[in-house]
């Protein structure tokens, strides 16, 4: 493409410099031509200048011895003129036709002198003198016919000289606007030409640049045009084709972080509730030790207590006033050691033994349990995923859990309301489960939700805390829901 551009180029400088040459020439030609014109316009000049001084002398010879001649001195100066004039013609001409004729008419011009002084200084034969003067005015009439005749020549070349100089100016004309033309019209040829070799690769060129900047990355220029832009075209797509692979390279990265940053993210979710659970089985741990030991004890307590009212009990009479306040005893003592029984198993809690279970026929099953203990204002309400529900789990203390969860429900709606046991399915990538993620196994989740009250921020942050509770002194078994946590 650089050759075709610098070849365009020089054809225009060529085209220019001929035609500025060609008219240069004939400026230089027709300037010539001028410059012989002015000097054949002098030699015009200096002719008639001499043809006059030639008349004036004739006109002074013929006046002699007349009432209108001149004296001898101004004859004499007009002769000298005459002489002068001659010799300027002379000096002007250069062609040896001319050079010729000047040198015979200065050689006629000398004896016609001569022949005017014989005649001016002759006075003592009168026919001698008339002779003189007739053979003057003959010599001085000749002479009149060579400077006319140099007159016709001089005139001739003017004006060839004239015409030619015209025709090289007109020539200077139209060789300028020749080259006029042709530089304007090899300028449109050249300049269309390029437009069709330069647009397509441009236009190609601008829409790469576009569809990168819409995200195109990896788009290819088509190779097409001259060499320099299949050049350009294939540096273009060997860049696009970089920002590709470095494109998807960071998306790749992006993706590995953003996937380490959630596998981050779930350990350390993981380690904050192995943590709460680590120091909540410690609590449990602790409360248990210290509810086991005192149970123990206060179950000793109870057993003496318990069986006296009992001896009490029998000693005693029907109508005795006595015996209602040894059955308060007895009952009392016996949901005293319902209570040391709850303690005890509490404090020895292990874990139960996992078996693979069907969460929905057991929770099924359950509800045909708990639905008679259950106030009739309370409905329960199952929506089963349709799909096996299969866990491992302990069956005893999946019932307890549950157990709680309903009893906590009931509690929280004494004016009735909807108990709601929801299972569904969710996948090993959302579990939160590391064994289901490891395994790649769906986890199960069982939701246990009621319409009852609710509880505030300060009570869910307690609610899993060995004896505590919101209900009133005597209610419940003080336990709560710290058995169904872990």
């Amino acid at each position: 493409m650089r050759r075709r551009i610098f070849l365009a180029l020089a054809t225009l400088l060529f085209i220019f410099l001929v035609g500025s040459i060609m008219a240069a020439v004939h400026v230089l030609t027709a300037t010539r031509e001028l410059e012989k014109i002015m000097s054949l316009h002098q030699v015009d000049t200096m002719r008639q200048a001499l043809e006059n001084s030639i008349r004036t002398v004739q006109v002074d010879l013929y006046a002699v011895n007349t009432p209108i001649s001149r004296s001898i001195d101004k004859i004499i100066e007009n002769v000298e003129i005459m002489e002068t004039r001659a010799d300027q013609c002379q000096g002007c001409h250069h062609r040896e036709e001319l050079a010729h004729k000047f040198v015979r008419l200065s050689e006629e011009i000398d004896h016609y002198k001569e022949l005017l002084s014989s005649f001016l200084t002759s006075s003592s034969n009168s026919e001698r003198v008339t002779g003189l003067g007739r053979e003057a005015e003959r010599m001085g009439s000749a002479l009149m016919g060579e400077v006319e005749e140099l007159s016709l020549l001089t005139s001739g070349r003017f004006h060839r000289l004239t015409d030619r100089a015209i025709n090289r100016i007109n020539n200077v004309s139209a060789i300028l606007l020749l080259t006029l033309a042709a530089t304007m019209m090899a300028g449109l040829l050249i300049a269309g030409y390029l437009l069709r070799e330069l647009m397509s690769p441009l236009n190609s060129l601008i829409e790469g640049t576009r569809r990168l900047r819409e995200g195109e990355l990896g788009y290819e220029m088509p190779m097409e045009g001259p060499p320099e832009f299949r050049e350009v075209s294939r540096n273009f797509n060997e860049m696009s084709g970089a920002l590709n692979v470095a494109y998807r390279n960071l998306e790749k990265t992006n993706r590995e972080l953003s996937r380490e940053i959630v596998e981050r993210n779930k350990a350390q979710a993981e380690r904050d509730n192995l943590g709460e659970q680590l120091l909540h089985a410690r609590k449990m741990e602790a409360v248990g030790t210290l509810s086991g030991g005192i149970a123990h004890e206060f179950n000793n307590l109870l057993q003496v207590i318990s069986g006296s009212a009992e001896l009490l009990s029998y000693q005693t009479q029907e109508g005795d006033s006595r015996r209602k306040q040894i059955e308060t005893i007895v009952s009392t003592s016996r949901r005293g050691a319902d209570l040391t029984r709850r303690l005890l198993a509490f404090s020895r809690r292990v874990e139960g033994e996992l078996r693979p279970l069907d969460l929905n026929a057991k929770m099924a099953q359950m509800v045909q349990v708990l639905a008679p203990t259950l106030p009739e204002g309370i409905e329960i309400v199952l929506d089963l995923c349709g799909e096996p529900a299969v866990v491992k789990a302990d069956s005893g203390g999946l019932e307890q859990i549950v157990l709680n969860l309903a009893m906590n429900a009931r509690d929280a709606m004494p004016g009735g309301g909807k108990l709601i046991f929801r299972s569904y399915l969710l996948p090993a990538s959302q579990s939160p489960l590391k064994a289901s993620r490891e395994e790649g196994t769906d986890a199960v989740v069982l939701e246990v939700s009621d319409t009852g009250h609710g509880m505030d921020e300060k009570t869910l942050q307690s609610i899993f805390d060995p004896f505590f509770t919101t209900k009133e002194v005597g209610s419940g078994t003080g336990l709560g829901l710290s058995v169904t946590y872990g």
